[in-house]
Order: structure tokens, then sequence, then C-alpha cells
């Protein structure tokens, strides 16, 4: 996974295990390792980060952005409660995890092999993103003024 400091987080805590045993009791899903490696940063200051993305309808390579992480401000209590924030969708399990710069939301698919990472418009179009959380870091980068 691309070093996270490159894009300007810092290192913040360790991560309970409890935190993915907790969540895939109460879900009977897991989340990917690099997720859970993220988890254990604060976000940069160099909000919003840019990626690039093909559009599910067109096709066509669109620019997005993130303009929040969800849940890595999160103490260890609320850590072991992320099971409450799931989204089913036409029989898969979504797990949000952040925000674009338009409001919509990013979400881990955790139902599809490799836990791809997706972008639900509010016509409620997915688009993935990325094939991994691991991949989506990969397609971070710093938008230059």
């Amino acid at each position: 996974m691309k070093n996270l400091k490159s894009l300007g987080f810092t290192f913040e805590r360790n991560l309970s295990p409890q935190v993915q045993a907790t969540f895939k009791e109460a879900t009977g899903l897991a989340f990917p390792e690099s997720y859970l490696t993220f988890l254990t940063y604060s976000e940069t200051d160099q909000m919003p980060l840019s990626f690039k993305f093909n559009d599910a309808e067109s096709g066509e390579e669109w620019d997005g952005g993130i303009n929040e992480f969800l849940h890595l401000s999160a103490d260890q209590a609320s850590l072991l409660d992320l099971a409450s924030s799931m989204v089913k969708r036409d029989a898969e399990q979504f797990f949000p995890i952040g925000s674009d710069v338009g409001g919509n939301v990013l979400y881990l698919n955790l139902s599809k092999a490799g836990v791809p990472v997706v972008d639900v418009s509010y016509e409620d179009v997915s688009s993935e993103v990325a094939s991994s959380f691991e991949l989506f870091i990969e397609k971070l980068f710093v938008e230059e003024d």
C-alpha cells in the first residue's frame, strides 16, 4: 500500500484486534487488512485528495475526490461499533469509508471478492473506484494548485 505518510497521514494509535473480531461477530464479514492498517492513522490536512475512476454508466474516466474519511478519529469504543454503519443494497453489504467532494458516499463492498471501493451517486449508481482498498489508496494524489 502506498506510503500513507507521503499523503500527509500520521500514525496515531495501535488498533485492538477486538475491532475486527467484534465486527466479524456482528456481521459475519471481515475488513481487509489494508483498511484496518488505515484506521491506525489520523486524517491528512491535505484533504481533499483526488483520484480517477471510470463511470459505471458511460465508461468515461472521471475525476474524483475524497473530502473526508470516516472513522479515522473514532476512539476504540466507537470502532467496536462499526457494524452499525453497514448498509445493505441489492443483497450486498456496504461499509461507508468516506464522502467525495460532491457529497456522494464511498463504500467498501464487503460482499465481493477483493472488497472493492465504490462510489454511489445521488442517482444510486455505483461505480467501482478501485478493486480493493489498497488499490484505492494507491490511486490517491494531492491535487496541484
